[in-house]
């Protein structure tokens, strides 16, 4: 089994990726794996938390007692569209992040009804992303079409999409030209 970090950066380091799925598929224990993964790798992590979903104990159960993981990783909640673009301004400029993960990209700005701001958000993502290990983002799926949320504002500046999805009793994660299975354990998400 291979850690997500290592599958997302197969191919595509520096890329800004987005995944995408229904409610309870995993996406927030996928970008926390991700997260720890990069921490224990060295990395210094952004983990924004649209969601408010961070799981300190979850995380340390995927850090399997590794002394440092939190001190590896910055977590800033963004609910507040007003002042998601200073604050993360901010946080890029004045923190050096090799990886930097978004849980819930879309969520405050379709609350707020301010959408249009997503796409400078995803612009600035993307090009922080340039140089990096990678920037990975969540959204959920709101509409029939089976679509990313927000993804009208989004497209132009991801590089890479994949879909989680549950098919019974498995997890699978679809991307271009590729399908792998994913489980989830208390030691984090796992790709087979």
């Amino acid at each position: 089994m291979e850690d997500p970090l290592s599958f997302f950066s197969k191919g595509c380091r520096g890329c800004f990726i987005e995944l995408y799925g229904e409610p309870g598929v995993g996406k927030s224990a996928m970008l926390m794996t991700v997260a720890v993964h990069g921490a224990i790798n060295g990395f210094n992590v952004l983990y924004v938390d649209s969601r408010l979903r961070f799981n300190t104990s979850f995380v340390m159960n995927i850090a399997g007692g590794a002394l440092g993981v939190l001190n590896k990783i910055d977590v800033l909640k963004l609910v507040e569209p007003i002042l998601i673009v200073e604050k993360l301004s901010n946080a890029l400029v004045e923190g050096s992040y090799e990886i930097v993960v978004w849980d819930g990209l879309s969520m405050p700005f379709y609350e707020a009804k301010t959408r249009h701001k997503l796409s400078i958000i995803s612009r600035l993502l993307s090009i922080y992303s340039l140089g990096k290990v990678a920037v990975l983002a969540s959204n959920g799926i709101v509409s029939l079409k089976n679509e990313p949320d927000g993804q009208r504002y989004t497209a132009p500046y991801i590089h890479s999409r994949f879909l989680m999805k549950k098919a019974g009793s498995k997890n699978f994660i679809f991307g271009h030209e590729i399908k792998a299975e994913y489980v989830i354990t208390k030691s984090g998400v796992f790709i087979k």
